[in-house]
């Protein structure tokens, strides 16, 4: 179950290709499309088990914005100097 919300929230939060997260992973794009059906399948009858998955992706797209901001100001320190 890891590995596939991993490549659920790789591909849905991430925006990466199911290619390049096949290669990431030491699989095929075909196991990637069956944990993103497996996870959707999950989540459309298990409430408790989407919380995770939404509040894991809510995690992920927060950390990535921070980064970014903390990214967006070195560079501008860069400039001033």
């Amino acid at each position: 179950k890891p590995r596939q919300i991993a490549m659920h929230i790789a591909y849905s939060v991430g925006n990466h290709s199911k290619s390049a997260i096949a290669r990431e992973y030491s699989r095929n794009h075909a196991t990637v499309i069956h944990s993103l059906k497996t996870v959707a399948d999950w989540m459309a009858v298990d409430d408790k088990f989407r919380g995770v998955v939404e509040n894991l992706s809510k995690m992920c797209l927060d950390k990535a914005k921070e980064e970014r901001k903390l990214n967006m100001e070195k560079m501008k320190c860069l400039v001033k100097n």
